[in-house]
């Protein structure tokens, strides 16, 4: 059987979410997920899968043989690590042992984002992306990015009083956005929400795909026998103002709208210092969405067209489920 080594595959959100789409969807072993941790300690989430779906591999990302080591007999290498770039990057020491090992089939960076054009408008994005894929272009490896826009779960931010409901809900975001609970654009739970405009005063389109339909589609692509440069998944791509509309109905309630003109936001960046990055990085994903344009704020569904066996997500459907009456 092909094994997939996922680097940082203990984590709650990509991580747990490529690991058991993979075995949910090869329940007879055909590909078998090995995931690579700094730590032998299992987060719960990984602990509960039976031991024998998967496999642990430790590594010590600055020694080139426990890298090699972990990298034995490897056919696909998923990496969902998140570092700051540039030569000594776990994703290019990675990459490095790939290329010794010599038995790589296929590499995939640590995208899972808004796309290289979009990548490059984004000052955290910019300064470490470009290396990797410098790197993967050298390294001879057949490679590809994901490219996903935003999580779709940061919808589900305060949607449940209940840790493990909300926590199905989130998928493991990180609570970095800019609004209430750490939402991005909408926070649903006390009904505020963000629109960026065009520069001619138009409301642009998002592009957001659920994390866990995330791992759906990557496990399905596994089988294919051609990957392109980018992998693009898309979930839904919808104008604000017409997922605001969604959320109130389902909400049953009047947003209080705030929108943003272009200008504005480019005044923003400019008064914020080098240290303020996190906040740096959502303005200027504004800004990206101020374009509307496809390539930069949203991007075309290649693998939703090369696996049509899995059915996308979509945000209606999401937030009905997390914030529906019923959910209450």
């Amino acid at each position: 059987m092909p094994l997939v080594a996922i680097a940082g595959g203990t984590s709650k959100g990509l991580g747990r979410s490529l690991t058991t789409a993979i075995i949910a969807a090869y329940p007879s072993g055909k590909w078998k997920p090995i995931v690579l941790s700094r730590t032998s300690k299992l987060p719960k989430w990984l602990s509960l899968l039976p031991p024998s779906s998967y496999e642990l591999r430790i590594v010590d990302y600055a020694s080139p043989a426990s890298l090699d080591a972990a990298l034995q007999d490897i056919h696909t290498i998923l990496s969902v690590i998140h570092d700051e770039g540039g030569q000594t990057s776990n994703q290019i020491l990675l990459l490095n042992s790939a290329i010794r090992v010599g038995t790589i089939k296929r590499f995939v960076p640590s995208e899972w984002s808004v796309g290289p054009v979009g990548s490059n408008q984004v000052t955290l994005f910019r300064l470490s992306k470009p290396l990797v894929w410098e790197a993967c272009e050298k390294s001879g490896i057949e490679w590809s990015r994901f490219n996903v826009g935003v999580f779709m779960n940061y919808l589900g931010i305060g949607s449940s009083k209940d840790t493990e409901r909300e926590e199905e809900a989130t998928a493991g975001v990180d609570r970095s956005g800019d609004i209430g609970n750490g939402s991005i654009l909408l926070d649903i739970s006390s009904g505020k929400a963000e629109i960026p405009l065009t520069e001619d005063g138009r409301v642009p389109r998002v592009m957001l795909t659920e994390m866990n339909n995330i791992g759906e589609f990557v496990a399905a692509a596994l089988d294919l026998e051609k990957w392109e440069r980018d992998m693009n998944i898309v979930g839904s791509i919808i104008r604000l103002d017409e997922l605001v509309r969604i959320a109130e109905e389902v909400r049953g309630k009047k947003f209080e709208v705030v929108k943003l003109e272009k200008k504005g936001l480019v005044e923003e960046h400019a008064a914020l210092g080098e240290e303020q990055f996190v906040k740096q990085l959502w303005v200027e994903y504004k800004l990206l969405l101020t374009a509307d344009k496809v390539g930069e704020s949203f991007l075309d569904p290649v693998v939703n067209e090369l696996c049509p066996g899995v059915k996308a997500v979509d945000v209606e459907s999401y937030l009905k489920k997390y914030w529906g009456k019923s959910t209450e």
